[in-house]
């Protein structure tokens, strides 16, 4: 068996309940060991919490950020984003969990995909336990998808057997493919949050077929991307790495809707 993946769970104290209630799930991963879990509570009496957070944080390969107002404004909060991005150029994966509304588009986090992946904040959703377990599935896919490893924005470095012509061109090429990727992944969503909201088994119907031909595009960027990034020596960033994984199960998760 595989060693466990570290991962950081970074919260507001006014966050507690919701935050257990996801850790509930994490712990379970914990005793499956796909991973070794570390939260705030895990601080001790006399113990410095600063320098404990940022020894953990350091260690991290997996960094779960539970967003709401309180989080965001947080000073200690603040300084664990920064180091996160740190982490995330380093290699490690960097999830947003949405927890409250709040303006986290704003914040350096803002581009990275966030869960759940309709984008509705826990607290809005009328059964609250769905969307926790949302949430744990796809962090458990994290845990056992191989890419996580790879999950870095960091440029590794440009093979140095093409020409500038040939790096601009597979340049051009990733980036299109990048555009094309995001805007399939887009459609995606809205159609499966279509699926979701909607009482009309015809615009269920339609909206489950047309979710499906976004899914087949979204395939044929992203291999185009990943060739691309191959031949440039670039490493998947971590938005991407979790953004194949939706991909990739996304036909069997619009079959249960």
């Amino acid at each position: 068996m595989a060693n466990p993946v570290n991962v950081f769970l970074a919260y507001a104290p006014a966050d507690k309940k919701l935050a257990k209630e996801l850790a509930l799930h994490l712990n379970n991963f914990e005793r499956q060991g796909l991973a070794t879990i570390w939260d705030i509570s895990r601080i001790y009496p006399g113990q410095n919490w600063r320098n404990e957070i940022t020894t953990h944080l350091d260690s991290a390969q997996i960094i779960l950020l539970l967003i709401s107002p309180d989080f965001l404004s947080s000073q200690i909060s603040q300084e664990t984003i920064n180091q996160a991005i740190k982490k995330q150029q380093k290699g490690a994966t960097v999830v947003p969990i949405l927890l409250r509304p709040a303006h986290w588009q704003e914040s350096p986090i803002g581009s990275l995909l966030a869960l759940p992946r309709n984008g509705k904040p826990i607290a809005k959703w009328s059964i609250k336990d769905l969307a926790i377990l949302e949430i744990a599935q796809e962090i458990k896919r994290l845990l056992q998808d191989p890419m996580k490893q790879a999950a870095s924005s960091t440029v590794l470095s440009l093979k140095p057997d093409l020409s500038d012509e040939e790096k601009v061109h597979l340049q051009e090429q990733l980036g299109k493919a990048e555009s094309s990727l995001r805007e399939s992944y887009t459609y995606m969503q809205s159609y499966e949050n279509l699926i979701r909201i909607s009482s009309d088994p015809a615009e269920k119907d339609g909206a489950r077929r047309a979710a499906e031909r976004q899914r087949i595009l979204a395939q044929h960027f992203l291999r185009d991307y990943r060739q691309a990034a191959s031949q440039l020596g670039i490493s998947i960033p971590a938005e991407i790495a979790q953004m194949s994984v939706y991909i990739d199960d996304n036909n069997e998760f619009l079959a249960s809707l």
